[in-house]
């Protein structure tokens, strides 16, 4: 491995420094001085979510590459842009040792995502080959699907059904891999709400009352999910004692070979 994981951060700011200070000096060189208009906010590239968060990169697990998520405004669209980019880590430390070096190395692959709201891409991570990643991708109608991007072949290969919503998931290669899916009725039922002139708001929460399309309403109402998995390939969904296994936001996590799960249950009978 070329680069230290410990200075991750530190080569990150200094590379997106170094991009942002060529960009703006051609911009000044090209434009001349002027103010920052409201244009130029919805324009600009955030590498971490509006909110403040820290900025989303990752290393993948042999290190030869690293991937950076971004977000930016399309206003001439309007639509919210999304994008994962993918940097050799050799090209990164080859610009890092020659300083006579102007230009910052351009990434090898980006996979960008729009849509009306963001975000559009979530919660991605490393295939535990380095071969790509898997993220989490926000469709129009509301529901999530699982995509693959692969960085070798630069190409993409949904994993799960766009009508599907997917809430969470942990992968270790194409072949192996597990996810949950909200229960559809509480989903259809919002659906089915939207066409009718009136609906009842006794013990509804507020949210789901003002925003009934919005698709954070979809997955923060959804708390009733079903276990799905993929083993050698194979799909299933995860039963206990022939009954589909219920998972009400709990955390899971795969083993390293892909063939175990660890998560929480409600217990059925709680002693005295």
């Amino acid at each position: 491995m070329l680069l230290n994981r410990t200075s991750t951060l530190d080569l990150v700011a200094l590379i997106l420094i170094s991009m942002l200070a060529c960009a703006a000096a051609r911009c000044e060189a090209q434009l001349g001085k002027k103010p920052f208009t409201v244009t130029d906010e919805i324009g600009l590239t955030l590498f971490g979510d509006s909110g403040g968060g820290r900025p989303e990169l990752h290393f993948s697990p042999d290190g030869n590459y690293f991937a950076v998520w971004t977000e930016r405004g399309l206003l001439d669209l309007d639509r919210v842009e999304d994008s994962i980019g993918f940097y050799r880590s050799a090209d990164i430390d080859n610009f890092l040792k020659n300083t006579a070096e102007s230009q910052p190395p351009s990434p090898v692959w980006v996979v960008t995502r729009s849509d009306k709201e963001g975000s559009i891409i979530r919660n991605w991570s490393w295939l535990a080959e380095s071969s790509g990643v898997v993220f989490l991708e926000q469709m129009a109608g509301g529901g999530q699907r699982l995509v693959l991007a692969d960085v070798r072949k630069k190409t993409t290969e949904p994993l799960t059904s766009e009508i599907e919503m997917v809430k969470a998931f942990d992968v270790r290669d194409r072949n192996h891999y597990v996810y949950t899916v909200a229960d559809p009725a509480p989903l259809q039922k919002m659906r089915d709400e939207r066409r009718e002139p009136m609906i009842v708001g006794t013990g509804r929460d507020l949210s789901e009352l003002l925003f009934p399309g919005d698709a954070l309403t979809l997955r923060m109402t959804a708390t009733r999910s079903y276990l799905w998995a993929v083993v050698a390939g194979k799909r299933f969904q995860v039963k206990h004692d022939r009954t589909p296994l219920v998972l009400f936001g709990g955390g899971f996590v795969l083993s390293p070979d892909g063939a175990s799960l660890v998560t929480t249950l409600p217990v059925s009978d709680v002693p005295q």
